[in-house]
């Protein structure tokens, strides 16, 4: 069949330049000259009336009865290639829903992370509960590359879901990301570890390293804040489509999406102190606490975001307190200046405000502490330097 693309524009919106008759001899392929079928115009420059013809043909032999499914996509690109939201990622996209019937890329599932922190180590574990989607099962009914290039006995293509047609199973391995930054923005993921399927059939995707359901993270640092982020990839799903090109000519198109979850299932895990398990193992951070010198997130301490931050944010850590305490704290003259109780067998770390028990900002001086517990009673002191 042969298609026909004109864009005309109109410098009046009651009067247009091109007649009825005129406008049906473009759309029935009675081009004037030269003139290519598929042709580019400049965009509109908002102040005319546009009006787009699309026809192809010709249809022969139409009888009662007949019908002609046809599909349209209407795109758009800040540029046409090369940039972010580009004409030609979008005409991919689209031509990609199509080669699917309408069903967009799969998105494999991620499994569910459970994570343990302990004593400078993280432990995190996705081996799927019988009640949890696996990902490793999932399947993929419009994939065109499983059922072109696996045999019908392959893993991939073995045992399909009920009124299955096509496809196969795409999942291909796990993708585990860390952010350092104390909010967890998507753009802060870095890549730590991957493992992918070791499949001695078909196309080979990544190292096959093999899989595994356990990852322990001793690259931390105590007191910090991170989060983790365990993605699922697949195999890539691709189409080969024919296309006309603006010459008139038929030529191919592969198109290879690549199978992958997003960022979304972010967690949050802080590292604590440990507890303390003998007498005089409580200290104080920072120690001098100095009010010229910045304790945000991005300077490694932990009073918040700098562009958010105000006094109300500061704060010392008592840190490897026993499980159960209580910790006083008095000025150099004797008088107590608030009393803070510590209730927890795996978080040996109070933060202080550095208010009293008025609610008032104390001033610069030096400060002395005592912890109470079942070990006995531990005194310290601590700097303030405003």
């Amino acid at each position: 069949m042969d298609y026909f693309f004109r864009w005309n524009q109109d410098t009046d919106l009651g009067d247009s330049s091109y007649h009825d008759d005129v406008k049906y001899d473009l759309l029935s392929g009675k081009l004037p000259g030269s003139d290519p079928p598929i042709r580019d115009d400049s965009p509109a420059d908002g102040t005319v009336h546009g009006e787009m013809y699309i026809s192809f043909g010709p249809i022969n032999d139409w009888v009662a009865g007949d019908t002609l499914r046809t599909s349209f996509a209407f795109l758009g690109g800040r540029e046409l290639r090369y940039t972010p939201d580009n004409l030609y990622d979008n005409a991919r996209a689209a031509q990609t829903m199509f080669a699917r019937n309408y069903h967009p890329p799969f998105i494999l599932p991620s499994p569910k992370l459970r994570i343990q922190s302990g004593d400078r180590r993280i432990t995190l574990r996705w081996d799927p509960l019988p009640d949890e989607v696996n990902p490793e099962a999932a399947w993929d009914e419009y994939n065109a590359l499983i059922s072109s290039d696996y045999p019908p006995d392959h893993w991939r293509r073995r045992d399909p879901p009920e009124e299955s047609s096509g496809g196969g199973r795409v999942f291909e391995g796990y993708r585990l990301y860390r952010s350092e930054d104390p909010t967890g923005i998507p753009t802060s993921f870095t890549l730590i570890r991957e493992w992918d399927i070791i499949d001695s059939i078909g196309p080979k995707y990544g190292y096959d390293v093999g899989i595994e359901h356990e990852f322990i993270d001793s690259n931390i640092v105590t007191g910090k804040t991170y989060w983790y982020s365990l993605v699922s990839f697949g195999i890539p799903d691709r189409q080969i489509i024919d296309y006309v090109d603006r010459d008139g000519t038929v030529k191919q198109e592969t198109l290879s999406t690549s199978l992958g979850s997003l960022i979304t299932g972010r967690k949050r895990v802080n590292v604590p102190f440990s507890p303390g398990q003998k007498l005089g193992s409580v200290s104080v951070v920072p120690n001098p606490y100095r009010i010229d010198r910045s304790y945000t997130y991005e300077s490694g301490g932990w009073e918040g975001r700098q562009r958010s931050w105000s006094e109300e944010d500061r704060l010392i850590r008592f840190i490897h307190l026993p499980p159960l305490c209580t910790i006083r704290i008095f000025s150099l003259s004797g008088d107590i200046v608030t009393t803070l109780h510590h209730d927890d067998p795996l978080r040996g770390e109070l933060d202080w405000n550095l208010l009293s028990e008025s609610g008032r900002a104390i001033a610069s001086g030096l400060y002395v502490f005592s912890v109470e517990s079942d070990y006995g009673r531990q005194i310290g002191k601590f700097v303030i330097i405003r």
